[in-house]
Order: structure tokens, then sequence, then C-alpha cells
């Protein structure tokens, strides 16, 4: 548990998440493209997954134009295939997975 000491001094300021990469489901529209705007503007890069790939593509432009790294993952969560392809889609593509962002749904 943390002690009050190694607690950020304002813990509504975003934290640096640089080299860090998060998997966001539903992230085409809602919490899940608001989250991964913020996610990318503390520094993660992320995997944009949801059913609606040309919102994805339109968000991750948006990224991308504010200086953060996105990738688009056509995703159906009722898919349990394709679930395991996008995952091992994303790892080759980042090379790591920091943080998933269960949203779908």
């Amino acid at each position: 548990m943390p002690t009050p000491a190694s607690l950020p001094a304002d813990p509504a300021a975003p934290a640096d998440l640089t080299g860090q990469v998060a998997l966001i489901t539903g992230a085409s529209r809602g919490l899940g493209r608001h989250t991964a705007l913020r996610l990318a503007r503390a520094g993660m890069r992320v995997a944009l997954c949801a059913r609606a790939e040309d919102e994805l593509r339109a968000l991750a432009d948006e990224i991308a134009r504010d200086g953060g790294t996105a990738r688009v993952f056509p995703l159906d969560v009722r898919d349990t295939d394709r679930i395991h392809a996008v995952v091992a889609e994303a790892l080759d593509a980042f090379g790591q997975l920091d943080v998933l962002v269960n949203n779908a749904g």
C-alpha cells in the first residue's frame, strides 16, 4: 500500500504512461473513446478495438494528430477466435500489452 509520501501531490494530474500499451474494447465511442484519448495523451500506445471500424480509424487519426500512437483492430467481442487473433496482432504490433480496458458491451 502506498504511503502518503509516495502518493502524487495532485491525484487528478495525468500519470506519465509513456511506453505502455493499452488494449481498449468498445473504443469507437463514449467512454471507450474518451479513455483511449486520455491514455494516449498520457503517453500510452493504444490498441483500438470495436465493431465500428470507420469510427476507430477516425479516432486513430485524431490520436496521431495529437502525437500519439494508435492501431485499429476491428473486433466483435462475441467472436472468441477473433479475440485471440486481436491479442496476437496487438502483441505483434506493440511487443507488449500492459492494460486491458474491457469496455465493450
